[in-house]
């Protein structure tokens, strides 16, 4: 079984009201997928293309491969936009669980004061 399904399959299982706490992992899978590799897996990651040229300049040899570089370059920052999103939700949701742990331990505090001098005067 995969990641995906695993993670999936252990949400729904353990815990159902944080479905919509955690990362969006199936969707950003699939705009990864469709990001266009500009070249191939060997060769080193490149800056990204300067801008589209104006509509006159477009014409000619290589005017696709600058469209379609550009087209990738927006979806990457799509992605990245996505991405941050997610993890901002995510950042959001533990800091929510955090805050309510530390209110627990702060209510909880007297009584484990109290507990404890029982045992120290036994």
């Amino acid at each position: 079984m995969k990641f995906g399904k695993d993670f999936r399959n252990h949400l729904e299982e353990t815990l159902p009201a944080w479905r919509d706490k955690y990362l969006a992992y199936k969707a950003l899978k699939k705009l990864i997928k469709n990001l266009v590799p500009p070249h191939p897996a060997a060769a080193p990651p490149l800056p990204p293309p300067p801008p589209a040229p104006a509509p006159a300049a477009a014409e000619g040899p290589g005017a696709g491969a600058v469209a379609a570089a550009q087209g990738n370059v927006d979806l990457g920052n799509w992605f990245a936009r996505i991405l941050d999103a997610e993890l901002h939700k995510l950042n959001e949701f533990y800091i929510e669980r955090e805050e309510w742990y530390v209110i627990r331990l702060q209510v909880r505090a007297p009584i484990l004061a109290i507990a404890r001098r029982g045992l120290q005067s036994n």
